[in-house]
Order: C-alpha cells, then sequence, then structure tokens
C-alpha cells in the first residue's frame, strides 16, 4: 500500500520518498539553509543552557547542603524574627492609631524591605521547588518512583542501573561528582526493581538537584522509555549475549577500568 501527501510518498516498509523536484526540495549544500538551520539551532541551545544554568543555580541556592543555602536559610530565619519584633514595636507605639507618611516611618520600611526579601525567597522555592511535581506524581499515580523522566532541553542524563545499594551509589556519586572534575552538566537517573531504602532514599534527597530514582528494570522496555532512554536495550542484548561486563567497564569512569562487575559495584 502507498500513501501520497503533498511532501512525500510512504510505502508499507517504512520508506519515505520526496516526490518534488531536487530544485523545489533545495540543496543540502545552500547556504541560506545552512545558516538558517545554523540559527535555528543556536537559539535552541542558548534557550536550554540558559535554563538548565538558571535552575541549577537555583537548586543550589535552595539546597541546604551547599554553603549559599545554610546561610539564605540562616538570613530568613534572622530576618523573620526581625520582621515579628517591628510588628511588636509598631503594635505597642503611641503613633499606631495615627496616620503617617511612610517616608517618616523608618519601621514600615524595614519592614517592607524584609517583605520584599521573602517574596523573592519565596517565588524561587515555588518556581524550581523539587518536591511539588513528585508531590502531584503521588497523588496522582501512587507510585513514588513510578513517574517519567522530564527532561530538560539542552540537558543531557545518564542511566545507573545493576547493584543499586547505598555503598555503590554513594561511591559511584563520589567518583561522578568529584569536584576535580570538569563542570558537566549531566543529570544521573538510578534505574532499580525495589525502591530505595531510608538510608538510599536520604542519599538520593541530599544529590536531589542532580540525582533521580526511578522503580523499574532495564529488561522492560516502558521502563527504558520512562527514563528517556530507549537505546538502552541495545546494551540489554550485549549484555545478556555476555559482553555487558567488557561494556561495563569501559564506559563508566576510568577507576572502574580492569575491575569486575561485582567489585566495581561494591
Amino acid at each position: 500500500m502507498i500513501r501520497k501527501t503533498a511532501t512525500s510518498v510512504e510505502y508499507d516498509d517504512g520508506y519515505v520518498t520526496d516526490p518534488r523536484p531536487l530544485a523545489a526540495r533545495g540543496s543540502p549544500n545552500d547556504p541560506k539553509q545552512k545558516e538558517q538551520k545554523a540559527s535555528r539551532q543556536g537559539k535552541q541551545d542558548f534557550e536550554g543552557t540558559f535554563m538548565t544554568e538558571a535552575k541549577d543555580w537555583a537548586g543550589e541556592l535552595i539546597s541546604g547542603q551547599t554553603t549559599t543555602g545554610r546561610i539564605l536559610v540562616v538570613l530568613v530565619f534572622i530576618l523573620s524574627i526581625a520582621s515579628l519584633i517591628i510588628y511588636f514595636i509598631d503594635a505597642s507605639s503611641e503613633e499606631v492609631e495615627r496616620c503617617q507618611k511612610w517616608s517618616n516611618n523608618i519601621t514600615q520600611q524595614i519592614d517592607l524591605a524584609f517583605n520584599i526579601f521573602f517574596m523573592v525567597y519565596f517565588f524561587i522555592r515555588a518556581m524550581f521547588a523539587s518536591s511539588i511535581p513528585e508531590i502531584i506524581e503521588l497523588v496522582g499515580s501512587g507510585s513514588k518512583y513510578g513517574g517519567e523522566l522530564k527532561r530538560e532541553q539542552g540537558k543531557r542524563h545518564i542511566v545507573v542501573c545493576g547493584h543499586i545499594t547505598y555503598e555503590s551509589v554513594s561511591h559511584f556519586l563520589k567518583d561522578f561528582l568529584h569536584e576535580d572534575r570538569e563542570d558537566v552538566d549531566v543529570e544521573v537517573v538510578f534505574l532499580h526493581r525495589k525502591p530505595p531504602d531510608l538510608e538510599l532514599e536520604g542519599l538520593f534527597k541530599r544529590h536531589f538537584t542532580t540525582v533521580e530514582f526511578f522503580q523499574g528494570t532495564i529488561m522492560s522496555p516502558i521502563d527504558l522509555q520512562r527514563v528517556k532512554s530507549p537505546d538502552m536495550q541495545v546494551w540489554t542484548n550485549d549484555y545478556l549475549r555476555g559482553t555487558g561486563m567488557e561494556m561495563y567497564t569501559e564506559t563508566l569512569s576510568p577507576s572502574f577500568i580492569g575491575m569486575p562487575f561485582a567489585q566495581a559495584t561494591e
């Protein structure tokens, strides 16, 4: 069976041809087409890079695991106490029953500055908090780790599977996220049949800006599609043929090369 459209002809075997003349299609070496393609690609890369960098910066800013995040949390606490003190000062003042010019009221000016700071801080937390989609996903699907990976434009990710324990994950993250490595914007996705225990779940939460966990197996194409890694099925076939151990040691960190699979994942 042949299906025709205005610009293509599709056969049953999936082969698609373009019936238009070569002059109408445009040459692949046309400088104008190259320039337009490069312009679109550059715009997409810029948008993806900017949004990724902004989200990573906001994630580090609101995280209690970084120095900046801890300072910000302490600052919010101190300013909250200061705002409460200002409220008591204004409430106990005799001028509270009289109309005053805002320019002459120092306490109201300070309180407004505090409120602006709080508004910006909670806006950042609301925009980039990772727990909001997790709560929605948990209520909607009933499975805490059953959702689907939300890929960000311009950000790559790797899928780690196999012997997923606290020891293996902590050693892997310590090596993969080491400060001496180059600043590679890569998200780590763990895929395992069983949900993590409390200790492993705490480790994932400490690295929530760069790590995600999904419950599933690499033997299921549906689970591979959930973690946006359908090509892993090819690796699975190689693994079943006995070449998986060699590929594992060649693909991961150079410190794992030459080590057997069991030792590399201890």
